[in-house]
């Protein structure tokens, strides 16, 4: 089965309050209990990932189009390729811990094409630019500079295409970040994440909900034994 976050949320809800057999020290939000979940997969992505052999990048990628249009490439007021503005879009962060790895495929909708090279540094543009097997290849540039809508400015570069947008596969940072992009509702979306890591989640925040709602309860037993 694929789980939605929403059924991720509510199985951990159900394991903590029958573990803890309706004691009301239990008091969180469901809110809180999806952020968790999504900040946890996130740790586990980073674990796996230093291990190529289990690491699946197709297990945790999101899917949508971006739409493209023009803005000066402008790194610490330096102009990488002069003062024409360049094809750009804006895209949810990628899981920026994962650099490249965490961008499956960037290029036409189509996917046509080999995907195209991802960069995260100026320092790759200009090598990519300077070496003569990639100096005429389409590339991409994503910015580290968040706003405050939680997205990444992207340039493109030595795309020569009529195309008005792209399409994007990648990890991330905060999955509920499609709904800005796709349809749906934001508990019922799938939870990106293969069924193994699904279920690590559900299992380790159980058992941290329950620890800490236990010892909670412990400390504010009142100790009334008295000596005879």
């Amino acid at each position: 089965m694929s789980y939605t976050l929403n059924q991720i949320v509510s199985i951990i809800d159900n394991n903590v309050r029958s573990g803890l057999a309706g004691s009301s020290n239990a008091v969180y939000s469901l809110d809180q209990l999806a952020a968790e979940v999504i900040l946890y997969r996130n740790t586990v992505i980073e674990k796996i990932h230093q291990s190529p052999a289990i690491f699946n990048v197709r297990d945790f990628v999101q899917n949508f189009n971006v739409q493209l249009d023009r803005r000066y490439l402008n790194l610490n007021n330096e102009e990488i390729y002069g003062e024409t503005s360049e094809l750009h879009f804006i895209m949810p962060q990628p899981l920026i811990s994962l650099k490249e790895d965490s961008i499956l495929y960037v290029g036409p909708v189509s996917m046509d094409n080999k995907e195209w090279k991802v960069y995260f540094n100026s320092h790759q543009i200009k090598r990519h630019k300077y070496r003569m097997a990639t100096a005429n290849l389409p590339f991409v540039y994503v910015s580290d500079i968040v706003n405050e809508e939680g997205d990444v400015h992207c340039w493109v570069k030595n795309f020569t295409g009529t195309a008005t947008e792209l399409f994007v596969s990648v990890i991330l940072s905060d999955p509920l970040k499609i709904l800005d992009y796709d349809a749906g509702t934001e508990m019922d979306i799938i939870f990106p994440a293969s069924n193994s890591v699904c279920e690590t989640i559900i299992d380790n925040l159980t058992k941290k909900y329950l620890y800490y709602f236990r010892q909670l309860k412990q400390e504010q037993t009142p100790n009334d034994q008295r000596y005879k």
